[in-house]
């Protein structure tokens, strides 16, 4: 049987490494500006979310550190709604950084 899986494993692996296949055709090539802003306004752009990103992903790991820390204290069958409320603000920060980062 495990000879069996392991050509088989090979093969999937092969196929789903090939070089230059684009991984979703209907998006559009990846360009380093967006059109219509000057390199100037481009490089600003990106220092901006780039300082945003990294502010917001301080936070995340903040919040993530505190609902670790409130899970262990609070047992199994506990729920805290400051959980919640942290829960919620990390998939905002963590939207507000995908929509950045697909900014371009």
């Amino acid at each position: 049987m495990k000879q069996l899986w392991l050509p088989l494993f090979a093969a999937f692996a092969a196929l789903a490494q090939q070089p230059g296949a684009p991984l979703d055709p209907s998006l559009p090539p990846f360009r380093a500006s967006r059109p219509g802003l000057s390199r100037r306004q481009g490089d600003a752009l990106s220092k901006r979310d780039f300082k945003d990103n990294t502010r917001d992903v301080a936070k995340i790991l903040d919040l993530a550190e505190g609902l670790q820390t409130s899970f262990e204290r609070n047992g199994s069958f506990i729920v805290d709604a400051n959980d919640i409320r942290a829960t919620e603000q990390i998939e905002k920060l963590a939207k507000d950084i995908h929509g950045r980062l697909k900014r371009f």
